[in-house]
């Protein structure tokens, strides 16, 4: 679709890339960090450990395993870019002020082939492309479903319901060559008079067979993605909605 809004509602974008066996060693950390550290100054080192769940009489249980599991996150210095890379998976985050998944592209390639060449990664194990979205209705006294075709609704004078009641709302829709993506709806309070939703569409590969952890691969799964989370979005909201964003063709 060729629409964009002058407003967008976007909050961040996240592009997911797990293998399904990779080794990340401590130089190998160094070395992308000295890679990106012109534009990506700032690291965030997470330390963490794998456990493992087991179910037993009295319900699950999380036993570490022993293996560390640290991630590690490079901003930039506008806190607008982040790349996110542990032994399990790495991510581009892009957030506000969000351009255009296209603008995007040659540094998620750059970042993807330097973690592929440091981890020695080779089979895929998941993807994923996220776009999480706020959006402030005008008033306290509009009506949600004016604004948003994924909204539950109700007979007229059924039941007593607030104008903005708790929701939050998940919809499994269309289907991916490999894949599937998810739209959420979430009420999260108001912002002075304004009410407050987040929208949440995520397509994520869902085939358990192996895929190859390579850019012309995943990047032709990605491709698809975006055009299945901009079609989702469109069919999430009005258009009054669409008004309320100031839409461009």
């Amino acid at each position: 679709m060729g629409l964009r809004y002058r407003n967008t509602p976007l909050v961040e974008a996240v592009f997911e890339f797990v293998p399904t066996s990779a080794t990340l060693t401590k130089d190998g950390v160094e070395r992308l960090r000295a890679r990106f550290a012109s534009e990506y100054p700032k690291l965030d080192h997470l330390a963490g450990v794998e456990v493992q769940l087991r179910l037993g009489p009295t319900g699950p249980s999380a036993l570490p395993t022993g293996k560390q599991r640290d991630r590690y996150r490079l901003w930039n210095a506008a806190k607008s870019r982040l790349l996110q890379f542990a032994e399990d998976m790495c991510a581009f985050n892009a957030l506000a002020p969000y351009s255009h998944y296209e603008d995007y592209l040659p540094d998620i390639k750059r970042f993807f082939d330097a973690y592929v060449l440091e981890c020695k990664a080779a089979d895929l194990g998941h993807l994923g492309q996220r776009y999480v979205n706020r959006i402030f209705l005008p008033s306290e006294e509009a009506a949600a479903e004016d604004y948003f075709t994924l909204y539950p609704t109700f007979p007229r004078g059924a039941i007593p319901i607030a104008r903005h009641p708790p929701v939050s709302l998940q919809v499994g829709t269309q289907q991916l060559s490999r894949g599937q993506v998810t739209m959420s709806l979430h009420y999260a309070g108001s912002d002075g008079l304004r009410p407050v939703y987040f929208l949440d569409l995520y397509a994520h590969w869902t085939d358990n067979s192996k895929g190859e952890f390579s850019w012309p691969s995943v990047k032709t799964w990605q491709d698809e993605a975006h055009a299945a989370v901009k079609c989702a979005f469109e069919a999430a909201i009005t258009e009054r909605c669409r008004e309320l964003l100031g839409r461009e063709e």
